[in-house]
């Protein structure tokens, strides 16, 4: 895992990606875990914002966020 970071493969990434809301929804629960590696915790807290900042950001609006327990990032708890 983070291990990679020092072996020279961290090598940045960009993507385009689409999903509907449910498999957003999905893929925030996984990846907004305090299970999660935090680099990827990291990036799907700005990929959670730019959600709630989309025209479908209604369909996210109940969800609940807290600090992580590593301190890094934000997670996804239980909704309401």
């Amino acid at each position: 895992g983070a291990a990679r970071g020092f072996l020279g493969n961290a090598l940045s990434t960009q993507m385009i990606f689409s999903a509907n809301v449910w498999q957003w929804m999905t893929m925030l629960k996984q990846r907004m875990s305090p299970h999660a590696d935090a680099e990827i915790r990291l990036i799907f807290n700005e990929i959670y914002e730019g959600l709630l900042d989309s025209k479908w950001g209604d369909y996210f609006g109940d969800t609940n966020v807290a600090e992580s327990p590593d301190g890094m990032g934000l997670i996804l708890t239980e909704t309401e």
